[in-house]
């Protein structure tokens, strides 16, 4: 944003419709190129203020991307969602139509590595925007009823749920029945079998697969 008006603006994206229209023979003429040039050349500030205009308002979604996350509030984090998804998808087709209108001004090995790299870059890109919505359904998840019933409302500092691997069982004054307590807590949990009714429930997935959990004995199995 800041280059693309130190180098001019409306008056650089006008001058360089004008070169690559004058060098038209050494690119792939394609329609989507030809009618940028033309929107440049005939519209260069029309041009120039869409340009900034959708910057303009690609920074605001990154500031509220970021307040979302440092404050855990996910609805802040919807507006980066949006825009940098079509963004990504903008620069997939910008990335596409690229390659076809070079093909014939440079070598195949060239273009074949531009692609490629260009290719990794997007795929870069979209792993990043995958990771924003990865925190929009942690931050819903952790900021659901049944999330705060068990561990807390803060989810940096969770509470320990008694029978996990964290667990440490509280200093009692008595040793004897701290030692009875421990021992207590350590008791090898025996295998529950489960009845192999045939299926009559609304969840066929879970009946199907009882077999397979009643192996085990965590108060989780199925």
């Amino acid at each position: 944003m800041i280059m693309l008006t130190a180098l001019g603006g409306g008056s650089f994206l006008r001058m360089e419709a004008l070169h690559y229209e004058a060098n038209m023979q050494l690119y792939n003429p394609h329609a989507i190129f030809i009618w940028f040039i033309r929107m440049f050349k005939t519209k260069p500030d029309l041009s120039f203020v869409i340009l900034m205009s959708i910057m303009g308002l690609y920074l605001p979604c990154c500031i509220a991307m970021m307040a979302g996350a440092f404050y855990m509030k996910r609805y802040l984090l919807v507006p980066f969602i949006i825009v940098e998804l079509v963004r990504l998808v903008t620069l997939t087709l910008t990335h596409v139509i690229g390659m076809i209108v070079i093909k014939k001004s440079i070598n195949v090995g060239y273009l074949i590595a531009l692609t490629i790299s260009g290719g990794f870059s997007l795929l870069l890109l979209f792993y990043l925007w995958a990771c924003v919505v990865a925190l929009f359904q942690v931050l819903k998840i952790v900021r659901s009823p049944e999330y705060i019933a068990v561990f807390g409302d803060n989810p940096l500092a969770p509470v320990v749920v008694e029978g996990s691997p964290t667990f440490k069982p509280p200093l009692l004054d008595n040793p004897a029945t701290q030692l009875q307590y421990t021992r207590k807590e350590h008791q090898p949990k025996l295998a529950i079998p489960l009845p192999m009714a045939p299926f009559n429930g609304a969840n066929m997935l879970l009946d199907d697969f009882r077999a397979l959990h009643s192996r085990y004995s965590y108060s989780w199995a199925i």
